[in-house]
C-alpha cells in the first residue's frame, strides 16, 4: 500500500529559465490537493543531491516535465525524464517560457499531448491526469552518457546503423555484431548508436545493456538486472536457462535494443540469443573474437580510426585552429600509434595534463612524441600486429604513468586487483588505497579524478561512486607492475571490508564485494575465511537477499569438498534452492528443516546461529523432517502431471523427459533447468529416447503412435501410426536408422526412421508388451503375459521363451556381452536371465511394490531398480543383494536411467518430479519415520501431545510430536485410507478407506475394536455425533459416506440403526448440529438434504449448486447452513424454511472448504484464493492472495484473528484475518495434503504426499 504522505509529482524543470514557471504551478497543483515533491524545499543539505532526486522520483507516481529552452538543454533534466520513463512513472509535459525548437525534441516527446497551465481547460485534464492512473511501461535506457570530446567514427556508424535500421528506421537485423581487438572502440561504437534519435525512434520501448567479459561472475545475476529494468521486480530464478527464457518473457513484444557488451565466448552469448515467438527485440554484440558469434550474424568490423579521425581524438582540449595548425604531426603520431583509440586516448590525456602544468600544446605534443619514440614505437603498425599491439599500448601506458608521481602510479596499478568489466565502487578503491598507503580519501579522490583526466579510467562517475578500468590496460597492469602483489592485495582488500563493516565480513553491503568477495579470498589465500562465510547464516542470509541462490551456491565450488559441514549445508541450499528463489526469507526455515545438530561436527553452532536469523513470526518444523542433504543432487520441476519416462542424452549433461501433461522436456543436468519445451501433443507421453546424434528424439504415446522430434527446432520430423493401442516403450537401434516399439496392442514393431515405413511386426504376446530392448540381432521382450522373449531382429521369429515371473514384467536390458538379461516385474522382483539356455540366474527381491524400470550400470556388476513403491535400489548382480536404497520420491518411481559415469542416476515419478542421484554419496542421514505413501488425514489428540494420521499406505501411525517417534502402528485396511477421527475419550479413533469399510480402533493398544461395512463404492466420511461416550448409541454414532447412502451405526456394538437412502448423487460432505439431532449432507448433483437423525426423515432438501457441493457446515445457532461448491460460490442456508439467504460469488475455481469463524458471524473459503465473508451481508471483506496454487485446506486458529493455509503450491502460510496480510511462510518438499492444528502445543501438524508428518512450531 502507498504511504499518504510520499508526494505522487515530481516537477522537472530547468532552473535557468523555469524556476518562476514551476513555482506558479506548483502552486496551481497543490491547489487542487495534489502533493509535489519541492526540490528547493526537499532536497537536504551536505548530501549527494542526484541521488535525492533519483529517490524521489522513483516514489512518486508522475512526473510533470517543464519544457523550455535550457530545460531541452540541460542534461540534468534528460537524466530526471529518463530516469523517470525507465521507471515507468507517467511523464506529462507541460509547454513552459520561451519559444521551443520542436525539432530538437525527442520524438516521444514531440507526440506526447503538451498542457497548457494558463488555459483552464488544459490545467483541468493536467489535474485529472496526475490523480489518475499512473502505471506505464518501463523504458529503459541503460547506455552511458557520451563522454565529453567524443569523436564520432561516421564510416562504422553509419554501416553499424544501416545492419539495423532500414531507410524508412525500421529494425531489419535479429542480431549484428561489431568485431575487433580490445581497445579499438566496438564499446563507444555501441554507445553512441544508442544515443541516436534514430536508432531511439526504431526501439521505442527502450535500450539494454549488459557487459559479460572473458569470465562473466555472475550471469544470472546480471540478467535478473536486466529483468528488474525492465518490470520493476526482481525475478526469482536460479540458474541459467531459467533466466534466459525469463529475459525473453519479460521482453515479450517489446521493440528493445539489447547491447550485448565484450563477448568472450559463445557458451555465455547464447543465453542472450535466445528468442521467444514474439520477441521484437534486436541484439548488437561486441565481441573480440568472430568466433563467438553465430556465423549469420552481421559483422561490423571495427579497426582503426581514419587518420581525421585519430587526429581529433589526439587533439581533444586543443583550441581548434591550434589543432589545425599542428595537423602534419597529429597525423604522425597516431599513424605511429596505430589509429588505435584506446592508446590515442592514453597520449591525448597526457598532452592535456602537461598543458594544465603550463606547457604549450607544441610542447605538450612533443613530448609525447620524444616519449613513444623512446620506447621503441616509431614505427606505424596494423590491428593484427598482436604483439606491435601490446607493445604499443604498454609503450603508451608507461607515457601516460610517467605524468604521476611514483607512488601514484602505484596506487593507479593496485586498481588491476579488482576483477574484470566490473563497476567498482569509488568508496572501495579509495579504502584500498588506505590499506597500501594510508592514503587519505580526500587525496584519494582527487588522484581518481586526475587517473580519469589522462584517460586511464574508462568511467569515473562520482555521482554513482563508481569507476570501470578497461580490461585491456588493467591486463597489462597485472602482468606488469603488479604481477607479484595480487595475493597481497586481495589480503589488503579483504582487510578493508573486514573494517568497514566492523569485522564482520557477512555484514558486507556494497554489491560488488558481496559478489566477488570469494574471489578475492581465494586469492589472497584465506581459505578458512572464506569457510567461516559459507558457514555463516548471516552471510548466506545477506548474499541470499541481495543477489540470489545462484551465485549464493556458487561460492562452494571451490571449498565444499574439503569440509563435510560444507557439504551439508550446500547440499540443503541446493535442495532448498526452488523455495529460496521464490522466498529468501525462507533460508533459516529451510536450513533447520534439513540439518540436525548432530549431522556433522561444530554444525550445532551453525544451526545455533541460523535460528537468530529467524523473523517472527515465523513457522518453523520442530524438527528436521525435510529431505536432508546427501543422495539426491537436484530435482527437476515443471511437468504438471506424472512424469512416463528419462533418457539422457550422449553428452551426459541433458536429459529429455515424457510425461502425462503431454509434453516432452528437455533438462540441464547441472542447473536443473528446463531447457526447451515441447508441447502441442493431443495424448500422454509414454516413452521416450534420443537418437545417438543427440538432435533427434522418439516418443511414444497413448494413442498408439510414435512421433520423430528435432530437438534444437522443436518440429515434428515423422509419425509412425500402426498400433492399435498404447505405446509402451520404443528404442533405437544401433545404426540409428530403426527403431522398435511395443504396445498394449500385444505387438511389437520395426521403423524405418526415415521413410516411417513398418519394416516388421512381432506378434506371438498374449497380452500387452510393456518393454523392448535390443542387442546387435536379438529382441527382448517383457510382457503381461508375465513372459520375457527373445526375438530374431530380422526375420521376426521367436528364438526363446522366458518364464517365472509372476507379474507383468515391466522392463528388460540386455547386458553387455549379449549373454544375459535383467528383468523387472509387478512381481517386486528383479531377475537375471541366461540368453542361451533361458535359466534364471538370480532373483533380486525387496521391492515392496511392483518393478518399474531396470537400468545396468556402466560396471556392468550393479543395477539399479524403480518401483512403485517409491524407491530406487541398487543391486549387486554378483551375489544379490541390495547395496543401497535411494528414497525421497513422494508417488512410486517409473523410470530409471543410469549416467555413463556409473556414479549417477536419473528418475522420473508420479510425484511429477525427475529427480539426479549420486550412487555413491555418503549414508543418508538418520532420520525419522514416515508413511510410504501420501497421509491424506490427520488429528491431533486433546492432549497436544500426540496425532493421529491415516495413509494411502493403508495404516494410521500415532505419533509424538515431541519426539517424532512413532508410537503405535494400526493395521487392518485393506485399502488407501482417507479420513481419520479421534474420539473426544481421546483413547479411540476412527478411520475410513476405499476399502469400504470404518474401523473403530483402540489407541493404547492398537487394537481394531469393531469393523463397520459399507458396499462396494466405499466410505471416506466420518462424522461423530456429540456425547462422545454417552449409552444413548443413537447420539453415540457415526456416519459413513458409502456412495449415495449414508449410515448411523452404533461404535459400541457396530449395528446399523439407521439407513438414509433415495439420494441421486455421491455423498460428497456430511455435517451434524450441535444438538446431534439434525444432519445436512451435501452431494455430486449439486443439493443438500437435511435429515432427522432419531426418525431418518428427509426434513428438506436444498439446491441446487451448479457442481459438486465440496464442503457443507451447519452454523453453531442451528438454524442455518453455510455450503460450498465446485460451481464457485458459496451458499448461505435457513434450514427451518430451506430458503437461500445469501450467495457468496467471486472466486475463479472450485471451492476446495469453507469454514466459519467462532464469531459465528464470518466464513473463510479457500480456492485459488482464501476469502473472509461477513455471512449476515454476503459481502467479501478480505482476500487472502500469495498462494501460486489452489488452496487445498484452511484452519482458523485459536482467537479467529490468523489462519493457516496448504496450497498446492506446496506452502503453508500464516494470515492476519484482520488485515489480509500474509504474517509467514514455509516451502514444502512434497505437496501439503493434509493439515491439524494443535493449540496446547501452538504447532501445525501437516502431511505430505512423500509420507511424512512435520510438525511445525508457529514461533511468536
Amino acid at each position: 500500500m502507498r504511504d499518504p504522505t510520499t508526494p505522487r509529482v515530481f516537477v522537472s524543470y530547468s532552473r535557468t529559465d523555469g524556476l518562476e514557471f514551476a513555482r506558479r504551478l506548483q502552486t496551481a497543483l497543490e491547489t487542487e490537493d495534489l502533493s509535489l515533491y519541492r526540490d528547493l524545499h526537499d532536497l537536504v543539505g551536505g548530501e549527494d543531491w542526484w541521488r535525492q532526486v533519483e529517490a524521489a522520483i522513483r516514489s512518486v507516481e508522475h512526473v510533470v516535465l517543464v519544457l523550455s529552452p535550457a530545460a531541452l538543454r540541460s542534461p540534468y533534466v534528460a537524466r530526471e525524464w529518463k530516469l523517470a520513463r525507465q521507471e515507468g512513472k507517467k511523464v506529462s509535459p507541460v509547454s513552459g517560457p520561451g519559444a521551443l525548437d520542436f525539432s530538437q525534441l525527442p520524438r516521444w516527446m514531440a507526440r506526447a499531448h503538451r498542457h497548457d497551465i494558463d488555459i483552464p481547460e488544459s490545467l483541468a485534464r493536467l489535474v485529472q491526469v496526475l490523480k489518475g492512473p499512473a502505471g506505464e511501461k518501463r523504458v529503459p535506457f541503460m547506455a552511458d552518457a557520451l563522454p565529453e570530446g567524443f569523436v564520432a567514427r561516421p564510416e562504422e556508424f553509419d554501416r553499424l546503423k544501416r545492419s539495423l535500421l532500414d531507410a524508412r528506421g525500421e529494425p531489419v537485423a535479429i542480431t549484428a555484431a561489431l568485431r575487433g581487438a580490445g581497445g579499438y572502440g566496438k564499446t563507444a561504437l555501441a554507445n553512441a548508436l544508442c544515443h541516436d534519435s534514430d536508432v531511439q525512434e526504431a526501439f521505442s520501448d527502450g535500450i539494454l545493456r549488459i557487459t559479460l567479459g572473458e569470465k562473466p561472475a555472475d550471469l544470472v545475476g546480471s540478467i535478473a538486472d536486466l529483468i528488474e529494468t525492465l518490470v520493476g521486480e526482481r525475478p526469482a530464478f536460479r540458474d541459467i536457462d531459467p533466466a534466459k527464457v525469463a529475459l525473453v518473457d519479460a521482453l515479450d513484444d517489446r521493440r528493445c535494443l539489447l547491447v550485448i557488451d565484450d563477448a568472450w565466448r559463445a557458451e555465455d552469448l547464447a543465453p542472450l540469443l535466445y528468442r521467444g515467438l514474439r520477441n521484437q527485440t534486436t541484439r548488437l554484440v561486441t565481441t573480440r573474437d568472430d568466433r563467438v558469434v553465430p556465423r549469420e550474424v552481421p559483422r561490423i568490423a571495427v579497426d582503426a580510426m581514419q587518420s581525421g579521425e585519430a587526429q581529433a581524438m589526439l587533439s581533444r582540449g586543443m583550441p581548434p585552429e591550434t589543432a589545425a595548425a599542428l595537423r602534419p604531426r597529429l597525423a604522425s603520431l597516431a599513424g605511429r600509434l596505430g589509429e588505435w583509440p584506446l592508446v590515442l586516448g592514453l597520449a591525448n590525456g597526457v598532452v592535456r595534463t602537461r598543458m594544465s602544468r603550463g606547457a604549450t600544446v607544441g610542447d605538450a605534443l612533443a613530448y609525447v612524441e620524444r616519449a613513444i619514440v623512446h620506447r621503441g614505437l616509431a614505427q606505424a603498425f596494423t590491428p593484427d600486429e598482436r604483439a606491435s599491439r601490446r607493445l604499443t599500448a604498454w609503450g603508451t601506458l608507461e607515457v601516460s604513468l610517467e605524468q604521476l608521481r611514483t607512488d601514484e602510479r602505484a596506487r593507479f596499478a593496485e586498481l588491476a586487483v579488482f576483477v574484470e568489466d566490473a563497476e567498482i565502487p569509488t568508496s572501495v578503491a579509495l579504502g584500498l588505497w588506505r590499506q597500501t598507503a594510508a592514503l587519505d580519501p580526500l587525496d584519494g579522490e582527487d588522484l581518481l579524478v586526475r587517473l580519469a583526466d589522462l584517460s586511464l579510467l574508462v568511467e569515473l562517475d562520482l555521482g554513482r561512486g563508481v569507476l570501470r578500468l578497461h580490461d585491456v590496460v588493467r591486463t597489462l597492469l597485472r602482468d606488469g607492475p603488479i604481477a607479484g602483489r595480487l595475493s597481497e592485495l586481495d589480503r589488503l582488500l579483504v582487510t578493508h571490508y573486514r573494517e568497514a563493516n566492523d569485522g564482520d565480513l557477512a555484514a558486507l553491503r556494497d554489491v560488488y564485494g558481496l559478489r566477488h568477495l570469494m574471489a578475492h579470498l581465494n586469492s589472497a589465500g584465506e581459505l578458512q575465511v572464506a569457510r567461516g562465510l559459507l558457514t555463516d547464516p548471516a552471510w548466506l542470509a545477506n548474499k541470499l537477499h541481495r543477489l540470489g541462490i545462484q551465485p549464493l551456491l556458487a561460492d562452494y565450488a571451490t571449498l565444499s569438498h574439503r569440509d563435510a559441514t560444507l557439504d551439508l549445508v550446500r547440499g540443503s541450499l541446493s535442495l532448498a534452492a526452488p523455495a529460496l528463489a521464490r522466498n529468501a526469507g525462507e533460508l533459516a526455515q529451510q536450513l533447520l528443516a534439513r540439518l540436525a545438530p548432530g549431522d556433522a561436527k561444530g554444525l550445532d553452532k551453525f544451526l545455533a546461529h541460523t535460528r537468530r536469523l529467524l523473523v517472527r513470526p515465523t513457522l518453523v518444523p520442530h524438527r528436521p523432517t525435510f529431505t536432508p542433504p546427501g543422495a539426491e543432487l537436484r530435482r527437476y520441476e515443471g511437468h504438471e502431471e506424472s512424469v512416463t519416462s528419462v533418457t539422457v542424452l550422449a553428452d551426459g549433461r541433458r536429459a529429455l523427459s515424457g510425461s502425462r501433461d503431454r509434453t516432452l522436456r528437455l533438462w540441464d543436468l547441472d542447473t536443473g533447468a528446463e531447457l526447451r519445451r515441447y508441447e502441442g501433443h493431443s495424448e500422454w507421453v509414454t516413452s521416450v529416447t534420443v537418437l545417438a546424434d543427440g538432435r533427434r528424439a522418439l516418443s511414444g504415446y497413448s494413442d498408439g503412435a510414435l512421433r520423430l522430434w528435432d530437438l534444437e527446432t522443436g518440429a515434428e520430423l515423422r509419425r509412425f501410426e500402426g498400433h492399435d493401442n498404447v505405446v509402451t516403450s520404443a528404442t533405437v537401434l544401433a545404426d540409428g536408422r530403426r527403431a522398435l516399439s511395443a504396445s498394449a496392442d500385444w505387438t511389437l514393431r520395426l521403423w524405418d526412421l526415415e521413410s516411417g515405413a513398418q519394416l516388421h511386426r512381432f506378434d506371438g504376446h498374449e497380452d500387452w508388451v510393456a518393454s523392448v530392448a535390443v542387442h546387435e540381432r536379438y529382441v527382448l521382450s517383457g510382457s503381461s503375459d508375465r513372459t520375457l522373449r527373445l526375438w530374431d531382429l530380422e526375420t521376426g521369429v521367436e528364438l526363446r521363451r522366458f518364464e517365472g515371473h509372476e507379474g507383468m514384467v515391466t522392463s528388460v536390458t540386455v547386458l553387455a556381452g549379449g549373454g544375459r538379461a535383467l528383468s523387472g516385474s509387478w512381481d517386486r522382483t528383479l531377475r537375471l536371465w541366461d540368453l542361451e539356455t533361458g535359466a534364471e540366474l538370480r532373483r533380486f527381491a525387496g521391492h515392496d511394490n511392483g518393478v518399474t524400470s531396470v537400468t545396468v550400470l556402466a560396471d556392468g556388476r550393479r543395477a539399479l531398480s524403480a518401483s512403485e513403491d517409491r524407491t530406487l535400489r541398487l543391486w549387486d548382480l554378483d551375489t544379490g543383494a541390495e547395496l543401497r536404497r535411494f528414497e525421497s520420491h513422494a508417488g512410486p518411481v517409473t523410470s530409471v536411467t543410469a549416467m555413463a559415469d556409473g556414479r549417477r542416476a536419473i528418475s522420473a515419478s508420479w510425484d511429477r518430479t525427475l529427480r539426479l542421484w549420486d550412487l555413491e554419496a555418503m549414508p543418508e542421514l538418520p532420520r525419522f519415520g514416515e508413511h510410504e505413501d501420501r497421509v491424506s488425514s490427520l488429528a491431533v489428540l486433546a492432549d497436544g501431545r500426540r496425532a493421529l494420521s491415516g495413509s494411502w499406505d493403508r495404516t494410521l501411525r500415532l505419533w509424538d510430536l515431541e519426539t517424532g517417534v512413532e508410537l503405535r502402528r494400526l493395521e487392518a485396511h485393506q485399502g488407501l485410507v482417507t479420513s481419520v477421527t479421534v474420539l473426544a475419550d481421546g483413547r479411540r479413533a476412527l478411520s475410513a478407506s476405499d476399502d469400504q469399510t470404518l474401523r473403530l480402533w483402540d489407541l493404547e493398544t492398537g487394537t481394531e475394536l469393531r469393523r463397520f461395512e459399507g458396499d462396494d463404492r466405499g466410505g471416506n466420511c466420518i462424522t461423530v455425533l456429540p456425547g462422545g461416550r454417552s449409552a444413548l448409541l443413537r447420539t453415540d454414532g457415526t456416519f459413513l459416506s458409502d456412495g449415495t447412502t449414508l449410515l448411523l451405526s452404533a461404535l459400541e456394538t457396530g449395528v446399523e440403526l439407521r439407513r438414509f437412502e433415495g439420494h441421486e448423487g455421491k455423498v460428497t460432505s456430511v455435517a451434524v448440529s450441535a444438538d446431534g439431532r439434525r444432519a445436512l449432507s451435501g452431494y455430486s448433483d449439486g443439493t443438500l438434504r437435511l435429515w432427522d437423525l432419531e426418525t431418518g426423515a428427509e426434513l428438506g432438501r436444498f439446491g441446487q449448486h451448479e457442481g459438486w457441493v465440496t464442503s457443507v457446515t451447519v452454523l453453531a445457532d442451528g438454524r442455518r447452513a453455510l455450503s460450498a461448491s465446485e460451481d464457485r460460490t458459496l451458499r448461505l442456508w435457513d434450514l427451518d424454511m430451506g430458503v437461500e439467504l445469501h450467495r457468496f460469488a467471486g472466486h475463479r475455481a472450485s471451492i476446495n472448504s469453507v469454514t466459519v469463524l467462532a464469531d459465528g458471524r464470518r466464513a473463510l473459503s479457500a480456492s485459488e484464493t482464501l476469502r473472509l465473508w461477513d455471512l449476515e451481508t454476503g459481502v467479501e471483506l478480505r482476500r487472502f492472495e500469495g498462494h501460486e496454487g489452489m488452496v487445498t485446506s484452511v484452519t482458523v486458529l485459536a482467537g479467529g484473528g490468523r489462519a493457516l493455509s496448504t496450497s498446492d503450491d506446496q506452502t503453508l502460510r500464516l494470515w492476519d484475518l484482520e488485515t489480509g496480510v500474509e504474517l509467514a511462510r514455509l516451502t514444502f518438499d512434497a505437496l501439503p495434503y493434509s493439515l491439524a492444528w494443535s493449540s496446547q502445543r501452538g504447532a501445525a501438524v501437516v502431511g505430505d504426499a512423500r509420507g511424512r508428518v512435520h510438525v511445525i512450531d508457529l514461533i511468536e
